[in-house]
């Protein structure tokens, strides 16, 4: 149950507060009227827990008391950060061995549970440059087209 702090106000709608539970500082959102019943939040970190409650607002900035927080979580996504410090370096006698190492992403980049890194090796080879001119070729289409 929502209830006006003491004194006359005028009851503008809601206002719906939310904050990470690891974060003391918190965002609203103004919802105008007493019909509206829902809010959106956005911009809202994956993989984090927040806590959210409701409260009156009113006329000349005053608000009521909060309703008893709520709390949920925001799904896992895609890690936002990328790899740096990417080097090889060749090892072995033959050369056929190769190490690969690089920099940790930051916690606040993972946005889930680090399962590890992926890593892709593709084999690259060289492909014979052509030895003709584009200009040779050219012209041997057109001798074949009119012979």
């Amino acid at each position: 149950t929502l209830q006006v702090q003491s004194g006359a106000s005028h009851v503008l709608g809601y206002q719906v507060i939310y904050w990470s539970k690891a974060d003391t500082r918190y965002s609203g959102v103004n919802v105008t009227g007493l019909s509206s019943e829902q809010a959106t939040l956005q911009n809202l970190h994956p993989y984090t827990s927040y806590l959210v409650a409701v409260r009156l607002r009113c006329s000349e900035g005053r608000v009521g008391v909060a309703s008893p927080a709520f709390s949920f979580n925001t799904e896992a996504a895609e890690p936002t950060g990328k790899v740096v410090n990417l080097s090889v370096s060749l090892v072995g006698s033959g050369e056929h061995e190769a190490t690969i190492s690089w920099s940790p992403l930051s916690s606040g980049d993972w946005n889930g549970v680090p399962y590890g890194y992926y890593v892709s090796i593709y084999t690259m080879r060289a492909f014979p440059k052509p030895t003709l001119k584009p200009y040779e070729l050219c012209s041997r289409a057109k001798r074949h087209i009119f012979s």
